[in-house]
């Protein structure tokens, strides 16, 4: 849903979609996200990071990255080693994550490359 996202870029500004008023960011950036814009959903991960709030940062990256998100799946490889989950994070970051994402997309599946 881009008219959400843009609503929530105007009113947010900066540090994805954190300002002034932080729950009507977090409002408008949820609504984007939960109407599938990807963008959206990544930048929920980065501000929940930033809010000290993990495992809702961890929740949106996690669904971003299954959309093939490459700022979340760093994102989300970041959070996890962080969070002394380092065998998860290695494979949120690698070819799981990435197959998964073009599949996502309708990339058909071929044995042995993913």
């Amino acid at each position: 849903m881009i008219a959400g996202r843009q609503v929530a870029m105007q009113r947010g500004s900066r540090d994805a979609g954190l300002g002034r008023d932080e729950a009507e960011a977090e409002w408008l950036w949820r609504a984007a996200a939960e109407a599938g814009d990807v963008a959206s959903m990544s930048n929920l991960g980065v501000a929940f990071k930033q809010l000290n709030r993990p495992e809702e940062a961890e929740v949106w990256w996690r669904l971003a990255t299954e959309e093939g998100d490459a700022h979340a799946m760093d994102g989300l490889a970041n959070l996890l080693y962080a969070l002394g989950r380092p065998e998860e994070a290695d494979g949120a970051a690698g070819a799981d994550a990435l197959a998964s994402g073009l599949r996502a997309h309708g990339a058909p599946h071929i044995p042995g490359l993913f």
